[in-house]
Order: structure tokens, then sequence, then C-alpha cells
């Protein structure tokens, strides 16, 4: 594994608090193209829906 990579996991799992964690498919290429390449991206995240919540609620 490229260092530059390996460090970039590194930070990922450290992040989240979960050892196995690993980039989901295009991520680690998408981080490479903005580094390495300083192209431009355009980033889309999901939309979540929060669920209510249910403290107090009988």
């Amino acid at each position: 594994m490229e260092p530059l990579k390996h460090e970039a996991l590194s930070f990922l799992k450290t992040a989240l608090d979960d050892p196995a964690a690993t980039f989901r498919d295009g991520q680690w290429e998408a981080i490479a193209r903005l580094i390495d390449r300083r192209e431009r991206l355009l980033v889309v995240q999901p939309r979540y829906q929060i669920a209510p919540d249910s403290a107090g609620v009988d």
C-alpha cells in the first residue's frame, strides 16, 4: 500500500474509532485525485432522515 493511502486509512480508522474501517468504492481514488493531481471534484453526500427522538414517549 502506498504511504499516502496508508496514512489516510489510518486517519479514517482513528476518526471513526473503528480499526476495521476501509474506504468505500471510489473514495480513495477521489482523495488521490484531489491530492496528487489537484483536480476539482463534486462531492455528493447522501441525505439521511433523522428519526424523531423517542425518549419520554410511551
